[in-house]
C-alpha cells in the first residue's frame, strides 16, 4: 500500500455488498517484510480493516483468522517472519475513536498510545532494516 489508497471493496464471503465498505489507508513507514499503516474507516462492518486487508494480499501481524504471513514470502529473513508470524494477537491499535452519542447527538473522542508489544514488534523489524542497510 502506497501513500494514500482509497479501497472501495464490496466484499463478502458469498459475493458484492449492495452498499461500498470504504476505508482511506496511509502507509506511515516502510519495514522489512511489512508496514506501519494509518487506516480510516468510513463506513463499517465487522472485521473490516482485517479482511480488507488480508484480501488485498496485505495480513496483520499476529491475525491468524484472516492470514498468517507465509514463510516463502520471507526470503531469508527468519527473524522477520518469526516476529510477524508469531505476534499473540492481530496486531491492530486504534490510536483515536469519535463516535456520536446516541442520546444527545455530541460527538465523543478517545485516544491512546501505540501498545507496548504492537511498539516493540515495530522497534525489532527496524532493527532488521537498520542492519540490513549496513
Amino acid at each position: 500500500v502506497g501513500g494514500v489508497a482509497r479501497l472501495l471493496l464490496n466484499w463478502s464471503p458469498y459475493g458484492l455488498l449492495y452498499n461500498a465498505i470504504t476505508s482511506t489507508v496511509e502507509r506511515l513507514e516502510q519495514l522489512p517484510h511489512s508496514a506501519l499503516l494509518a487506516i480510516q474507516i468510513h463506513t463499517g462492518r465487522t472485521h473490516q480493516i482485517r479482511v480488507h486487508l488480508s484480501e488485498a494480499g496485505y495480513p496483520i501481524a499476529g491475525d491468524q483468522d484472516y492470514g498468517a504471513p507465509r514463510k516463502r514470502a520471507f526470503g531469508q529473513d527468519a527473524l522477520a517472519f518469526k516476529w510477524l508470524s508469531e505476534f499473540p494477537r492481530p496486531a491492530l491499535h486504534a490510536e483515536s475513536l469519535t463516535l456520536t452519542h446516541p442520546k444527545t447527538g455530541g460527538e465523543m473522542n478517545w485516544t491512546a498510545p501505540i501498545p507496548k508489544d504492537v511498539n516493540d514488534l515495530l522497534e525489532k523489524l527496524r532493527r532488521i532494516e537498520i542492519a540490513g542497510n549496513r
